[in-house]
């Protein structure tokens, strides 16, 4: 099955598709690798992506990369949720007849993004070296640690949404078996990666896969973002000669690309060593900066836990969130039954309502639990189905908004130009912000990422305690919610529980 003869049949049928899920409607081609097709899509209103294996290969190999392409849909959904990780909703096998032949095609259906890292090189400025670099540690060595070598780093497998980059196509990872389920069994005799962003010894077919070739492609992503090309050999380029204030990475850059893998880094820990990022930060200080907005805020509570349904209240308590959280060492948490996420909090311009990060919610009321142990506060807010944005009649749960005045259409946002008053406008130019909104009810706890509400062996009384309340469609109770503190203040983190 080739691109052209998938594309003709597209055509045939009006770009229209079936799933398990609805219709697809195929709006346009937005990638193509060496075994896939990506499309920008419509399902049920809701702009997606589907991905498409396309093969000419048959026998052995051809079930190879299907086993390949099934794996890597279900290894990565079993992933804990992280947002700096590509997010897929569904796989199926398409089933088209093109020429009275039955072909059976796998696709996955994922989030749509902004675009790729290819994108946004030329105008590359050092805050979004810094950003994209922390993006490769921190999404890599969340990777590692979760038993996944990813084998395939390079600028188009990074994608980006508004100012968040995605880690996608985990398509030739190597996956650890004692932790998954789908095993995707590579060829030895295939040479694995881009010639380009992957490692010298993934030139030779059947090498085993370490996190060393994931550390090496870190530093091509990085040597490549900040020069406009990647390196072999000597006499590299340094990144100083366009970042000027950046001199502390082309020692890291220099170590990730040597040739021998035993003269790297051998692990992401080592690179944020070298950094100075993993220097020990106290848990406690946050708890106490944490501790002093909630007390700012409701500085009355004889018993421990508070419930809030007045508007400027609570907006008292985001204030003082937005004033204070710069002070802290590390971002707070928004921890729910679908996963959790650090945030920054702020009001939009536009709505005048407060987002984290980018999410915007309808709140109705707020539980806030403090105490002088401080290691198990955090805050309970409860929102309300919220109310699309309307745009030249359609409606929409997230939108761009550009200089806080006026929305712009999806493929705008994705072009990165927009037609205004019969002018085209460089949205690089402008200021935008991205906004979603919530289609359904819901709750989420608010904490330091060191604190009980936000550390993982508390994650499944969270999901039950707000799948329960959203099932039964109740109101906690303020002694409902203490029972849920109790639960979750008994388990906490090590270094926690050797300061008390």
């Amino acid at each position: 099955m080739t691109v052209s003869d998938l594309t003709k049949y597209f055509k045939s049928v009006n770009k229209i598709i079936p799933s398990d899920l609805g219709e697809i409607t195929l709006i346009k081609p937005v990638g193509q690798g060496g075994n896939g097709l990506v499309y920008e899509a419509s399902l049920h209103g809701k702009k997606i992506a589907v991905k498409f294996l396309l093969t000419e290969s048959s026998g052995n190999i051809k079930k190879s990369k299907e086993d390949r392409f099934l794996a890597e849909y279900f290894n990565v959904i079993t992933l804990p949720f992280k947002k700096s990780i590509v997010r897929y909703f569904d796989y199926a096998v398409f089933q088209p007849t093109i020429n009275d032949i039955v072909q059976y095609i796998p696709m996955i259906l994922m989030e749509l993004y902004d675009g790729s890292l290819n994108k946004l090189q030329a105008n590359a400025t050092e805050e979004q070296f810094e950003e994209l670099f922390k993006f490769l540690v921190d999404t890599v060595g969340f990777v590692h640690n979760n038993g996944i070598i990813h084998r395939d780093i390079k600028p188009e497998n990074i994608l980006y949404q508004n100012r968040q980059f995605i880690l996608t196509d985990f398509g030739i990872a190597s996956y650890n078996p004692e932790l998954f389920a789908a095993k995707a069994i590579t060829d030895k005799a295939e040479r694995l990666g881009n010639r380009n962003f992957s490692s010298p010894e993934q030139e030779n077919a059947g090498t085993s896969a370490a996190e060393t070739m994931d550390i090496y492609a870190i530093g091509q992503v990085a040597q490549w973002f900040a020069t406009g090309s990647t390196h072999r050999g000597t006499g590299r380029k340094r990144i100083t000669t366009k970042f000027t204030g950046l001199s502390k990475y082309d020692s890291v850059i220099d170590k990730c690309l040597q040739h021998d893998p035993a003269a790297r880094f051998q692990n992401i820990a080592e690179i944020k060593a070298a950094l100075g990022v993993d220097k020990f930060v106290d848990p406690f200080q946050d708890f106490y900066r944490f501790h002093d907005m909630l007390t700012r805020s409701f500085p009355r509570n004889e018993t421990g836990t508070i419930y809030c349904d007045n508007a400027d209240k609570i907006n008292r308590l985001f204030e003082n969130i937005e004033k204070y959280q710069p002070e802290l060492d590390k971002k707070l948490w928004c921890t729910s039954n679908f996963g959790d996420h650090d945030f920054n909090l702020k009001k939009s311009p536009f709505t005048g309502r407060w987002k984290f990060d980018t999410l915007e919610y309808k709140i109705k009321d707020i539980w806030v639990h403090y105490d002088t142990s401080f290691f198990n506060d955090f805050v309970l807010v409860h929102y309300l189905k919220d109310d699309p944005f309307k745009f030249e009649n359609k409606h929409y749960m997230g939108v761009t908004v550009v200089d806080n005045s006026f929305i712009i259409s999806p493929s705008e946002a994705h072009n990165g130009y927009a037609e205004v008053n019969d002018e085209v406008i460089t949205l690089s130019e402008h200021q935008t912000e991205y906004i979603e909104r919530e289609q359904e009810e819901g709750y989420f706890l608010i904490s330091t990422g060191d604190q009980c509400a936000h550390y993982w062996p508390n994650m499944d009384d969270i999901r039950k305690f707000i799948e329960d309340l959203l099932k039964q469609e109740l109101i906690p109770t303020i002694d409902e919610v203490k029972v849920l503190e109790k639960k979750i203040r008994n388990r906490r983190p090590l270094e926690v529980s050797n300061r008390l």
